[in-house]
């Protein structure tokens, strides 16, 4: 069948024949077996025209109902169904951004898809190529197909498919919209979610922790050659004082599209945080140290934006690590090693003897004297 509106050729006919076939033998379910050559035929002559949407979407989900009700050994039939479709979908996006119309075809057919090893495989092909049409999209059905194949594949994500998720979300030409936000969250929510161990070793660092890595090497640890540049060593620095109308004067692009770039991976990353779970501890005191060397020379940055999220950044690790280690005292009767619990305290107070050091930024000294009183509040309660 294609979507020129032709019907199931012999072959279809005879495969479905058999499923039908079997099924029926299998489980007895006649009715409901009999009602699946024509639903199937129908789907295929509609699928792909944009005038017969409506019929094609009311089948659809009449197909779905009706294998609902039939066993286990015909599920597999959705996939095998719309994997030609599928490929055609990919082949066009080699060429050309999706169509409205392939957009909302792939959002009706892949909540329904079970993930099997081959659809996953496919759809790992096939995400690299949907990924370079995001930038410039004006459709929120773009996002939305995009959170569905981020569910089907998230098992089998790879720290180069992460990138390519991140860079085409984080682009310039991306539209922030609402819909781009809850695909972001959704994104971050995916990455930290990973917690198998590698080849079942727990020893070896998780899929999750090793994400996280990734994530904080190319958010906040890497150097990125968006960022404004400014020294720490610059007199208007040491004076305590900063010109707000400091702009890059080698390369004026720094404070336009680029810095852009890099304040969304901060705020990806503090989304990311948020996210945090106790399997996270480890990686995340090993790289303290330098998530908060980092994030001090954030608070000397050119941008109020950039010092801000710093602070939402550092701040808010802060109060997961030490919600985690209430966690942790709670169910071993103990207290959090202490020199973890040393690191964790030290690491704040250096950030926040900063950011009250900071005289052009009156905004952050009060939200830390406010940190402070949190913590303060915390520590109190407890003891």
């Amino acid at each position: 069948a294609t979507a020129q509106g032709q019907g199931p050729t012999a072959n279809d006919t005879a495969a479905i024949s058999s499923v039908v076939w079997s099924t029926t033998r299998s489980s007895g379910c006649y009715e409901l077996c009999a009602c699946l050559p024509p639903l199937i035929s129908w789907v295929r002559v509609c699928c792909g025209r944009e005038s017969r949407l409506v019929i094609f979407v009311k089948t659809w989900k009449c197909l779905v109902a009706v294998l609902s009700g039939i066993p286990l050994p015909v599920l597999p039939l959705l996939n095998d169904l719309m994997l030609p479709k599928l490929e055609e979908a990919r082949e066009s996006c080699l060429k050309n951004s999706p169509s409205l119309l392939l957009l909302r075809f792939l959002r009706i057919v892949l909540p329904n898809l079970q993930p099997s090893v081959r659809l996953c495989s496919f759809l790992m092909s096939f995400l690299p190529s949907f990924l370079q049409w995001i930038p410039h999209s004006v459709h929120d059905e773009t996002f939305y197909v995009l959170d569905l194949l981020l569910h089907l594949v998230h098992k089998q994500l790879t720290e180069e498919l992460v990138a390519d998720v991140l860079h085409a979300l984080l682009d310039r030409y991306t539209v922030k919209s609402k819909t781009w936000a809850n695909t972001r969250d959704l994104f971050a929510v995916l990455v930290m979610s990973m917690n198998n161990q590698q080849n079942g070793d727990e020893s070896q660092p998780s899929d999750s922790q090793q994400f996280l890595k990734f994530v904080l090497d190319c958010c906040l640890l890497e150097v990125s050659e968006s960022e404004p540049e400014l020294s720490l060593k610059s007199p208007l620095i040491r004076s305590g004082s900063l010109d707000l109308d400091y702009v890059h004067k080698s390369d004026p692009r720094r404070s336009g599209f680029e810095h852009d770039l890099f304040t969304e991976k901060l705020q990806f990353l503090c989304v990311c945080i948020q996210e945090i779970r106790s399997n996270h501890k480890a990686i995340l005191f090993e790289l303290l140290p330098r998530i908060t060397e980092r994030s001090i020379e954030l608070l000397y940055n050119s941008d109020a934006k950039v010092r801000s999220v710093s602070f939402q950044l550092m701040t808010g690790l802060g109060n997961q690590l030490y919600s985690i280690s209430q966690e942790v005292d709670s169910q071993h009767n103990s207290s959090l090693m202490c020199p973890e619990r040393l690191l964790l305290g030290s690491s704040l107070c250096s950030f926040i003897a900063k950011a009250l050091e900071l005289s052009f930024a009156a905004e952050l000294q009060h939200s830390s004297l406010l940190f402070l009183d949190h913590l303060l509040n915390q520590k109190i309660g407890r003891a």
